[in-house]
């Protein structure tokens, strides 16, 4: 090299740097090697899809293995939630829950960051913001396609089991398993349409009912009732010795279908419950507004049985169902 052509204006690294240069590989040989950078909108969907499936938004962003291993835990946590009774407990919802949100977060972070090369700053929230509100999407709607519901109890019918304001989280009946004497039931009221009431079954079909006192008798025998709530004042013959007074508005006993057919289900002074219905009572004896007055519930009107109170947080987790 002729060292009078050296440029003594350009720093001598630089013009080492340029004498090398015709030694180095073309940049597009460099290329496979290097993460491959995916723009901000691509990396968005991925996070929105995994938030809602994990692992769709790793196959957008062509990480099929960490895709497989996304669903595979998805299928899992799906599996508990279709064949098992995890929900029955305020435990298990919480697991259960938990275990949702936190995969799609896990999830969605993974495909929002893949490929990322340059800082996210305020779109890392993206992935946070789409678990909060899209993580429960799957396992919410395998509980809703179950029956699972959440109701408030408006009234005081069945306290002191359950107080008025009490959020409840309630299960379809199975339709193999009928209700029981003794559980508590939601159902929607045959007096008044779209109304969801919560009682407990006193009576199922071919049981014989009557009150002396206030005192429940089912089929000759007294019956234990230690949930049972009286306030001992105000006797009302109708509703303490029922059936044994006829069915009257001065009674509060408003359903006129049920004054007709009153006595066709009399039967040497018990009430008969017929097939496919119910006997319900609340446990404010002297408070609730029940079969006594507007008759029996029809099988097709029952919704569930409650399971437990998710609200107030004081009686968080108490267990409804036996």
């Amino acid at each position: 090299m002729n060292l009078n052509n050296i440029d003594e204006t350009r720093p001598l690294e630089a013009q080492s740097m340029s004498a090398t240069s015709m030694f180095r590989q073309p940049s597009f040989f460099a290329i496979p090697f290097l993460p491959m950078e995916i723009g901000s909108g691509k990396r968005i969907v991925a996070g929105l899809l995994s938030a809602i499936v994990p692992g769709s938004g790793q196959i957008l962003v062509k990480e099929i293995k960490k895709a497989i291993l996304y669903f595979s835990l998805l299928a899992f946590l799906l599996f508990l939630t279709w064949t098992a009774t995890f929900y029955d407990t305020l435990v298990g919802l919480v697991i259960l829950k938990t275990g949702s949100f936190g995969l799609a977060l896990i999830a969605s972070l993974d495909a929002f960051l893949t490929g990322a090369r340059s800082k996210p700053r305020y779109l890392i929230l993206v992935p946070f913001l789409a678990a909060f509100f899209l993580g429960n999407t799957l396992v919410g709607g395998i509980m809703l396609a179950k029956g699972a519901r959440a109701f408030s109890v408006p009234s005081e019918s069945m306290q002191p089991s359950i107080m008025r304001g009490d959020r409840i989280f309630v299960d379809s009946y199975n339709k193999n398993r009928p209700p029981q004497q003794g559980d508590v039931v939601v159902f929607l009221s045959p007096e008044t349409p779209r109304l969801v009431a919560v009682k407990r079954i006193i009576g199922v079909p071919g049981d014989r009912i009557h009150l002396r006192d206030g005192i429940v008798y089912r089929n000759g025998e007294k019956l234990d009732e230690t949930y049972a709530k009286h306030r001992g004042a105000d006797y009302d013959p109708y509703r303490d010795n029922f059936p044994a007074v006829p069915p009257s508005p001065i009674y509060g006993v408003k359903n006129e279908s049920w004054q007709e057919e009153f006595s066709s289900h009399l039967e040497g002074g018990d009430m008969v419950v017929p097939p496919n219905s119910y006997f319900a009572m609340g446990d404010n004896r002297d408070l609730s507004y029940d079969s006594r007055y507007w008759g029996f519930v029809p099988r097709q009107n029952l919704i569930g049985r409650p399971m437990f109170i998710y609200w107030p947080f004081a009686r968080l987790g108490h267990r409804l169902a036996g």
